[in-house]
């Protein structure tokens, strides 16, 4: 058989979903509920403030330093989930000379870059974790000196005002370790040469919760991954049926019967079947020069003996001298082959949806090697 191409006939595709539509709705519903899932447990964990919150925490922070001199450039967005535990200095140096208004911008980045790495200096990070045993809560166990570092915020408002802030999940965890961070900067900095005094403005006395946190699910949040699910979910379904559709390549149409290079004689309704049997009954009477049929199926799976039995019985009701035989398929059986030897022309018969197109191009190439006439195919238990 020459090289035909192969056409997918979309109507009988889209027939072919609506009959496999329980499934695509299951496939559906399982992407809707992982995507609502993901959004729920995300929104969830933020909330609750879970061990991920301290790493968000920490990335955030770490994000919003320069790497060159670990100088910080902005107050970083501190994610939902969050406390803020807040203190306040005020540093008075030894000379007369270093003021705001006696400086020019670069010694006075120069000032605040050492004063504010003072809060986060690796010694006190070291000491801190030790003293308050930061290591043994579950979601600080790994926690390093420079982790630590970057859950503390400190900023300078001028070259006297110092602003310490440490960001925590847990807020009693989160004033320690800021009442620990103004401790240690008051010993640093008297340790260094150009400080005079230290003086406490604000104890870190309270935690404020970031504004972002509603302490609720967010349904619209929640309303959105479930719609990409579901449209995700439904593009699968038909790419995966598609496939189906075409990997299984199904006898169906007029149109597969054409690439089989062969034509349709009759179909059987599922739900009108011997009626549409007489039909073709009626049709094979009024058929020239047919004497001797056999009626054979392309696969296995098909059976023809009922199609027989109503041919048969319209036959002898009509007293017509037609003799119609039925066989197995022609492909698996030998005495179908004997059978053939007797017959002028052969009628062949192919079930709905479960006949593959190969059977049916196997058959018709090897009933064209014996030369007898073939009607066409007679295809059962049609559907749509």
């Amino acid at each position: 058989m020459e090289n035909k191409e192969k056409i997918i006939d979309l109507r009988q595709f889209v027939l072919y979903l609506w009959e496999k539509i329980i499934l695509v709705l299951l496939i559906v519903f399982c992407f809707i509920a992982v995507f609502t899932g993901y959004s729920f447990k995300k929104q969830k964990a933020a909330i609750n403030g879970t061990a991920t919150s301290i790493n968000t925490i920490i990335n955030t922070n770490r994000n919003a330093y320069f790497e060159v001199d670990n100088a910080k450039f902005t107050d970083a967005v501190i994610p939902a989930g969050v406390y803020n535990s807040y203190a306040r200095v005020y540093v008075d140096y030894e000379s007369d000379l270093i003021d705001e208004a006696s400086l020019d911008s670069d010694m006075m980045e120069r000032i605040a870059h050492d004063i504010t790495m003072l809060a986060r200096s690796s010694d006190s990070m070291t000491e801190i974790i030790e003293e308050l045993d930061l290591r043994s809560y579950p979601d600080m166990s790994n926690i390093s000196e420079n982790d630590l570092s970057y859950m503390i915020n400190a900023n300078m408002m001028g070259i006297h005002i110092v602003n310490i802030v440490v960001s925590d999940v847990d807020p009693e965890r989160g004033t320690c370790i800021a009442e620990a961070v103004l401790d240690k900067f008051q010993e640093k900095a008297i340790e260094y040469s150009d400080i005079k005094e230290v003086k406490i403005l604000d104890k870190p006395s309270e935690t404020i919760l970031t504004e972002s946190v509603t302490g609720v699910i967010n349904k619209r949040k929640l309303a959105k991954y479930a719609i990409v699910g579901g449209v995700l979910g439904a593009f699968f379904a038909v790419l995966l049926l598609l496939v189906d559709f075409v990997i299984r390549d199904r006898v169906r149409t007029e149109i597969d019967l054409e690439y089989a290079d062969t034509n349709i004689y009759g179909k059987i309704p599922v739900n009108n079947t011997e009626e549409s049997i007489k039909k073709v009954a009626y049709s094979l009477l009024m058929e020239e020069d047919v004497n001797n049929l056999l009626i054979t199926p392309v696969d296995s799976k098909t059976n023809v003996d009922g199609i027989l039995s109503v041919i048969s019985n319209v036959t002898k009701e009509e007293k017509k001298k037609l003799v119609v035989k039925g066989s197995d398929s022609i492909m698996k059986s030998s005495d179908a082959m004997i059978m053939l030897k007797d017959a002028d022309s052969v009628l062949l018969v192919a079930t709905f949806g479960i006949t593959r197109e190969k059977d049916l191009i196997d058959a018709v190439m090897e009933l064209k090697r014996t030369n007898k006439r073939i009607l066409g195919v007679l295809l059962s238990n049609t559907k749509y």
